[in-house]
């Protein structure tokens, strides 16, 4: 069975990459997805392939591929990369090689059962390590708390209980 691409968003390179895959219909591009349509993707893909060549801090694509069961291959740049245990988790390839990201995604296609075993790694790891859910909320809410918090520069309108922290809103005095 030939592997189907999803190629998800859209970008600057978006019509010429569908101009050199409209001979191949294994290849669909789906534009810009809303986040339950994008979850849905991930959630019944056997891998998310991330082949920027950016240096990304938190790599979001990869902790929710993570947190869906759905193991990934990146590029080894980036916070990405510090995500994946290879052969554990996904594997990574070397960032701007085509060849290198060629022979890693036929290594994991060869594979499914690997892959499927890579997903429950990558999410029991997502789950039990740095990244729970619980504490990714309560980090965020810290962090908005510190932000909004009134100084010289702020005045303090209204004070809102948010999933069971007090945080604030505030404006910036003209």
């Amino acid at each position: 069975m030939q592997p189907r691409l999803h190629i998800i968003g859209d970008g600057p390179e978006r019509a010429a990459l569908e101009a050199l895959a409209k001979e191949l219909p294994s290849v669909t591009f789906t534009g810009r997805l809303s986040s339950i349509d994008l979850h849905a993707h991930m959630a019944t893909a056997s891998v998310l392939v991330l082949p920027s060549t950016c240096y990304e801090t938190f790599a979001m694509s990869v902790n929710e591929a993570a947190a869906l069961g759905t193991p990934s291959i990146v590029s080894n740049i980036g916070g990405q990369a510090s995500l994946i245990e290879n052969g554990i988790t996904g594997y990574t390839f070397e960032s701007g090689s085509a060849e290198s990201l060629s022979t890693v995604l036929k290594k994991a296609l060869a594979d499914p059962d690997r892959l499927a075993k890579m997903g429950r790694n990558a999410q029991a790891r997502f789950l039990a390590g740095d990244c729970p859910p619980e504490r990714n909320v309560a980090a965020l809410i810290r962090t908005y708390a510190h932000v909004c918090s009134p100084s010289e520069h702020t005045q303090e309108n209204t004070s809102v209980r948010a999933l069971g922290a007090r945080t604030r809103h505030t404006q910036v005095k003209p």
